[in-house]
């Protein structure tokens, strides 16, 4: 063996270890990658959160037991931002008469 190629191959099976292969395949950029990937091929846009669950259930036990048992942080779905929506006015809340139309001449007692 030359000199130097047990520290390469510790180096190279450390770098492969369960926990760096699922960091990386986790980390936002490779499921981005999914993400831009599957928009490609089916013209959706799906949220990461959902490419992330679905990576997810691809994985056998082991993977998941691993996933969970280390610091690699799986996207999970952010909280949306609440929107005010404009409600409608009802017809009792609706002005009425001439207020509608400043121009139109006033109602007096049912008549014009």
């Amino acid at each position: 063996m030359k000199k130097g190629e047990i520290d390469k191959f510790w180096r190279k099976q450390e770098t492969l270890n369960d926990t760096n292969v699922l960091k990386a395949f986790f980390s936002e950029t490779a499921i981005k990658a999914v993400r831009k990937e599957l928009k490609i091929i089916t013209k959706e846009l799906l949220p990461i959160e959902d490419i992330a669950a679905s990576l997810r259930g691809l994985l056998r036990e082991k993977a998941r037991d691993i996933l969970e048992g280390s610091k690699v942080k799986v996207p999970t779905k952010r909280a949306k931002k609440k929107r005010k929506r404009k409600t409608k006015k009802t017809d009792a809340e609706q002005p009425t008469g001439s207020s509608l139309n400043p121009d139109a001449p006033e109602e007096v007692n049912g008549e014009l």
